[in-house]
């Protein structure tokens, strides 16, 4: 069921998305304006706002495709989306730099994944080791010292 949003001179509608990213995409969007001025600001600024608001949900690449009918005074614009796929993250460096590096919580863990399969964070990789701080490191890596695991 599309969303419909009416107020002054402009009422909007948007299609194809549902659960959270429909309801984040009206909350960006948020109420129709009321004077001409506002109304060009958001028809300019709805793709921009309706991008933003699925990026905040790993949704990096939509497409997203804007119809207006000028019809004075009541403008009508059609807002199709299709979000496309998630963005996945599947390798991740994590360096540590400054005063915070030194810290043993810190010093006993990793910088670096120990192998590619510890670096998804799947419950048998989320254990982490004793100081809590090492959410890539699985419980088998803990009882093989760093130098051997790193190779």
């Amino acid at each position: 069921m599309p969303a419909l949003a009416n107020a002054g001179g402009l009422s909007y509608e948007l299609t194809g998305l549902d659960g959270a990213l429909r309801r984040n995409a009206l909350a960006w969007l948020g109420e129709a304006p009321d004077t001409e001025a506002e109304r060009q600001n958001f028809v300019a600024s709805a793709r921009q706002r309706v991008s933003k608001s699925l990026q905040a949900l790993g949704y990096y690449r939509p497409a997203i495709d804007i119809e207006i009918n000028r019809e004075q005074p009541q403008w009508r614009m059609t807002i199709q989306v299709d979000a496309r796929q998630p963005v996945r993250i599947r390798e991740f460096d994590m360096r540590i730099d400054g005063a915070g590096r030194v810290r043993s919580a810190v010093r006993n863990c990793s910088p670096t994944p120990v192998s590619p399969a510890a670096t998804s964070c799947t419950t048998a990789t989320t254990r982490s080791c004793a100081t809590g701080c090492c959410p890539w490191r699985s419980s088998a890596d803990l009882s093989t010292p760093r130098s051997a695991a790193a190779g």
